[in-house]
């Protein structure tokens, strides 16, 4: 007999047994084991695979009394047993003979069902507990009845001293509530609001208030395009839980006479447990908020002071910047001769610049009146002859209004910090470029120990406050990002040659905010940590060139949606323009795949602003991006 060809037969024969509960092992008179499952294998303390192999079953597992005894019953029998391997137990043991059918011959196998009786004894003891906690609620119901039976008997006399208990309770309820300074109302399945409500409800609503729609109530503290009715009747229907349901409609309202108010709903239930209104609960949180508000202003106060110390060298700077931006630009368009508007289109590219560093300082003012400058730049460049002398007026006045405006915050700095703040007694005020010159008139011996001394920095010191600006543009939204990475920025650079370049990065780091950055569940979708990363490097090639890459593992750059903006080419020479093309025109004014301009993006402009400084000081950007992985800028810019 092909004992292999049987035990696969056999195997295959008994698989149903694969899933029981119950140890299950087909054997012949000899012991060995044609088939075993799952809970077999567990027993005797073995893998599967490794039970088919065994030799002997009597080997594993020896019974009290023998198992000689065991093979003439075929009712279960309750015994003891040991394995091979320590394991012992009680178990019922069932041994029934198999025929099975092999080659036309007749084979007589036999089925051996273990069955561990400590997990019935469990459920014994188990049941035997929870009967006799029945049995103990049984006798609590019967305590129960009797009392009832026995107050039944003095019911109306109780009933009436408990509707008069209740009628003070109620008034008194009544009263406090009222006192409470809460507006408190109820409406039904079809929006009705009930006569039932609080007397303040009167003051926030108006006087004809009952009988009202709830959504004619609370219209116009929705989003747009919100369906209120659909709303308040969905809340009774079900078909979505109610707290989700609810937490879709208004939170808050604010009144008439401009008090706000925070809102909350309940259900209300009647004895059949169906739901038959929505109480609404109205809390006037008007001076939580004012304080709230006026906390955030300090706060924000505060920050921005705290950024203006941090990077005092760089606040100068820039402040004479937007003066001498605002001082020429109203020179130009005051002038009159014809406009250059090519002149006029550099001009608004470095104000877009600007208005990247003074976000960095958190002077909201000056970069909103500088956003304004740039609408009336735009619609001056893109109007006609006729319409263009109207516009001309307005840049001029918007021009001077950022003046103004970047005058009191200068002013606001200076009676938090002193009025020797920006012009200290014990420091002389001097430029890099008059440094430059005080250089030049040294002894040559004398020139390059000066220039590291005075005319270098480090290239962290550039990004003093990117941390912060960077964070808090992208809580804003929803985003989470790890602090800067910094590698070899440590590294010594020339002020004069290099401040404007660095000035005009912050153009990137906004640009990398508003179009690299992932939300957490596009990060964990493709794998990647929470965080978002920014790395920035800083080295020196062989040719001494400066070379500083900036790095984020965000979205990266599309070709495609970059493709979309390139209207100046032809379908067929968009076709042939190969990745690294497609990828160098985002520099161009104008390219842009946000689909909404805001203060971070939209208008085309940041990057332009960056090549065009790049090209003056006679370097060179490349970029490097895949999608959903990286996007890598590489500035390569000669020393000399």
């Amino acid at each position: 007999m092909d004992i292999l060809s049987l035990g696969e037969s056999v195997f295959l024969q008994f698989s149903h047994y694969d899933n029981f509960l119950d140890a299950v092992f087909i054997i012949d008179k000899t012991g060995s084991i044609f088939y075993g499952n799952e809970s077999g294998a567990r027993l005797i303390g073995v893998s599967l695979r490794r039970l088919l192999k065994i030799d002997n079953f009597f080997n594993e597992v020896t019974f009290e009394g023998g198992l000689e005894t065991l093979f003439t019953t075929s009712t279960y029998l309750e015994t003891n047993f040991t394995t091979r391997k320590g394991l012992k137990g009680r178990t019922l043991v069932l041994i029934e003979s198999e025929i099975f059918k092999h080659n036309q011959e007749d084979v007589e196998l036999w089925k051996v069902v273990l069955r561990e009786v400590g997990l019935e004894k469990n459920l014994q003891k188990k049941y035997r507990s929870e009967l006799a906690q029945k049995e103990s609620t049984i006798k609590d119901l019967k305590q129960a009845k009797k009392e009832l039976e026995l107050y039944s008997k003095n019911l109306e006399e109780m009933v009436a001293k408990r509707t008069s208990e209740l009628n003070y309770k109620n008034s008194f309820l009544n009263a406090m509530v009222n006192s409470i300074g809460q507006a408190l109302f109820v409406f039904d399945a079809e929006g009705v609001c009930l006569p039932t409500y609080t007397h303040i409800c009167e003051n926030f609503f108006g006087a004809e208030f009952t009988d009202k729609k709830v959504w004619e109530l609370l219209s116009g503290n929705c989003v747009k395009d919100f369906d209120l009715e659909f709303w308040a009747k969905g809340l009774f229907k079900e078909m979505i839980p109610f707290i989700d349901l609810v937490n879709l409609g208004p939170k808050s309202l604010t009144t008439k006479d401009f008090r706000f108010v925070e809102l909350e709903y309940f259900q209300m239930f009647c004895e059949d447990g169906q739901m038959v209104g929505v109480v609404v609960v109205g809390t006037d949180c008007t001076e939580t908020v004012v304080a709230m508000k006026d906390l955030d202003v300090k706060k924000r106060q505060a920050d921005k002071i705290s950024k203006i110390i941090q990077g005092k060298q760089m606040f100068v700077e820039l402040v004479d910047e937007v003066r001498f931006t605002m001082d020429d630009l109203i020179n130009i368009f005051n002038s009159d001769k014809c406009l250059n508007l090519n002149v006029v289109s550099m001009k608004l590219i470095k104000i877009h610049s600007l208005k990247g560093g003074v976000s960095l300082f958190s002077m909201v003012q000056v970069e909103n009146a500088l956003n304004s400058l740039e609408n009336v730049i735009t619609d001056f460049l893109n109007s006609d002859s006729r319409k263009r002398e109207e516009d001309r007026a307005k840049v001029k006045s918007v021009s001077m209004a950022v003046g103004t405006v970047l005058q009191q915050e200068v002013e606001d700095c200076t009676q938090m910090l002193g009025p020797n703040f920006l012009s200290d007694k014990n420091f002389v005020s001097i430029s890099y470029r008059e440094l430059d010159k005080i250089k030049d008139q040294l002894p040559e011996s004398s020139q390059v120990e000066f220039k590291e001394k005075y005319l270098k920095r480090p290239v962290y010191s550039f990004f003093v406050n990117y941390d912060k600006f960077v964070f808090e543009h992208a809580r804003e939204r929803g985003f989470e990002v790890s602090p800067i990475e910094f590698i070899g920025c440590d590294m010594l650079v020339e002020v004069n040659r290099f401040d404007r370049f660095f000035s005009s990065l912050i153009n990137l780091f906004r640009n990398i905010i508003a179009h690299g950055l992932e939300s957490p569940q596009e990060r964990q979708h493709f794998g990647k940590s929470v965080q978002n990363r920014i790395k920035v490097e800083c080295r020196m090639d062989l040719q001494d060139n400066l070379v500083l890459s900036v790095e984020d593992d965000g979205r990266g750059i599309s070709v495609e949606d970059v493709k979309r903006q390139l209207k100046w080419f032809t379908t067929e020479e968009l076709l042939n323009l190969t990745e690294s093309e497609v990828l160098a025109s985002i520099f161009s004014p104008g390219v842009t795949t946000h689909v909404s301009q805001t203060l971070l993006a939209g208008r085309g402009l940041g990057l332009s602003a960056i090549k065009q400084v790049v090209e003056f000081v006679g370097g060179k950007v490349e970029v490097y991006s895949r999608v959903n992985e990286y996007c890598r800028f590489v500035f390569c810019l000669p020393v000399k």
